[in-house]
């Protein structure tokens, strides 16, 4: 069954505390930060056998998809079937990449995953799709997260010319299903996002 979710943005209003004296000054440290974080969290979890697809700006244009996969490969030499299993992530969109991490050997896909807390950033590993898990006949799993680590961070990146918006959805994964947690993008332009941040 194929969902469509549509995510609205929140509105996140910042306000100053002031003095009130004729004379008003405000001290703001140059290191300072203001987050504009668009925060979101699936209650309950949503889960897909098949696939779901996500618009994060409401413009009617699908943004990423996700997809559960089962291909017949041919009959065993019982006679029962025999299948591959993926779990992937595609974005739908040229002006966003994806990531899981930093790519440390290509020969023979070693990842250094994201996890909780660790900065997203132009240094990670970026690509237009992921499988997260699988599991091929005679070559047994594949993809990036196993059975034993399929919880974990996917993180995005939205590109306009120079300009860059940061973020992550937090998911579980396995060969049968995907399952949706939460979802995170810094709003303001250029500025970085830690895995799991949410103000």
């Amino acid at each position: 069954m194929l969902k469509k979710i549509f995510i609205p943005l929140a509105v996140i209003l910042t306000f100053s505390c002031t003095k009130e004296k004729e004379e008003e000054i405000q001290l703001i440290p140059p290191t300072m930060v203001t987050y504009n974080i668009n925060h979101f969290d699936w209650i309950p979890d949503t889960t897909t056998t098949d696939s779901i697809l996500l618009d994060f700006d409401g413009d009617n244009i699908f943004d990423l998809k996700f997809l559960v996969e089962k291909t017949y490969q041919g009959s065993t030499p019982s006679g029962g079937p025999y299948y591959n299993y993926f779990s992937k992530v595609i974005s739908l969109n040229n002006n966003l990449l994806i990531s899981l991490g930093t790519e440390l050997d290509t020969s023979f896909q070693t990842w250094n995953c994201i996890e909780y807390g660790d900065l997203i950033s132009e240094n990670l590993t970026w690509k237009s799709s992921f499988i997260l898990n699988g599991s091929v006949i005679f070559a047994g799993s594949i993809g990036l997260w196993d059975t034993n680590n399929n919880q974990g961070y996917l993180c995005l990146k939205f590109m306009t010319n120079q300009n860059n918006k940061w973020g992550w959805i937090n998911l579980t994964s396995t060969i049968n299903n995907i399952t949706l947690n939460e979802y995170a993008i810094n709003e303001n332009i250029n500025q970085l996002i830690k895995a799991g941040q949410t103000e």
